[in-house]
C-alpha cells in the first residue's frame, strides 16, 4: 500500500499492522511511524504463517487398524504425519497407496476426521487445508484375491480320489484364494483321514510356491495369481494273510 506524500512535507504520517489470516507480524520496523521527507521513504513489516495441527495419514486393512504402508525413510509400516508447521490455511493433496502396498488394493477413503477436507477425486484423492487443530484420513484396503490351490489325495498309480474333508465322497480338496492373495496355505498328508491306506509321497511340480517338503509330505504354498496344484499319493495298507484250510 502506498500512503500519497502530495502536500504532506514535514507532516508525519501512521502505520500499522494489517489483519492478515493465517499469518502473525513477527517484525515491526523502526520507521512505522514518521515524518514525510523529500525522497519516498519503505515502510516493511515482516509476517510469518501461523502453526497448525498436523495432519495424520492412516493406510489400514478394511475392518482392521494395522497400518499397512511404510513411508520413505520409515523402517516398519506407520501412519504418515504431516507437520502442521507454518501451513495454517495451505492446503495438502493425498492420495491412496496402493501401488506401494503388496497384495492390496484401494477401496474407500474416510475424511470424517478431516474439517479441513475441501475436495475429493477419484481413487480417494483428497485435499485438506491445514487448520489449527488436528486433522485425520484413513485410507483402506482390502487383500486381492488370488487363484485357488487344488489338493489331491491319490491311490499311488491311479487318479481315484481318497479323501474327503466333510465325511462324504471323495474330492479334490479346493482351498479358495478370494482375498488371500500373498498368504501362507500350510498343507498336509492326510493319511490318519484315509482309512487303510497310507502315505506314499507329495507331487508339488504343479505348485511353483511350494517348500521343499517334509518327510510327511507337509509344505507350505503362498497364494498367488496363477492356479496351483498338489498331488499326495497313498498306498493301502498291507494286511495279514488270509489262511485257509481245507
Amino acid at each position: 500500500m502506498t500512503l500519497p506524500g502530495a502536500g504532506k512535507l514535514g507532516l508525519p504520517y501512521t502505520t500499522t499492522t494489517q489483519t492478515i489470516p493465517n499469518f502473525t507480524v513477527v517484525t515491526v520496523p523502526s520507521n512505522q511511524n514518521g515524518t514525510y521527507q523529500s525522497g519516498n521513504q519503505t515502510v516493511t513489516y515482516y509476517y510469518k504463517r501461523n502453526n497448525a495441527g498436523n495432519i495424520t495419514v492412516h493406510h489400514y486393512e478394511v475392518g482392521q487398524s494395522t497400518e499397512l504402508y511404510k513411508p520413505t525413510g520409515a523402517a516398519a509400516p506407520s501412519a504418515e504425519v504431516f507437520d502442521g508447521t507454518g501451513k495454517l490455511g495451505l492446503s495438502e493433496t493425498f492420495v491412496n497407496r496402493e501401488a506401494d502396498i503388496d497384495n492390496y488394493e484401494y477401496v474407500s477413503v474416510d475424511t470424517s476426521g478431516s474439517p479441513g477436507l475441501t475436495a475429493t477425486g477419484g481413487s480417494g484423492q483428497t485435499n485438506v487445508t491445514y487448520q489449527t487443530g488436528a486433522q485425520t484420513v484413513i485410507y483402506r484396503y482390502r487383500r486381492k484375491n488370488a487363484a485357488n490351490i487344488t489338493v489331491h489325495h491319490y491311490e499311488d498309480g491311479t487318479t481315484t480320489e481318497l479323501y474327503s474333508p466333510t465325511g462324504g465322497t471323495p474330492g479334490a480338496v479346493t482351498i479358495s484364494g478370494t482375498g488371500k492373495l500373498g498368504l501362507p496355505e500350510n498343507l498336509t498328508n492326510q493319511a490318519a483321514n484315509i482309512a487303510n491306506f497310507e502315505y506314499v509321497s507329495v507331487d508339488v511340480s504343479g505348485a511353483p510356491s511350494a517348500t521343499s517338503p517334509s518327510g510327511t509330505g507337509a509344505t507350505t504354498l503362498t497364494h498367488g495369481t496363477n492356479a496351483q496344484t498338489v498331488i499326495y499319493k497313498y498306498r493301502r495298507k498291507d494286511a495279514g494273510n488270509v489262511i485257509v484250510n481245507m
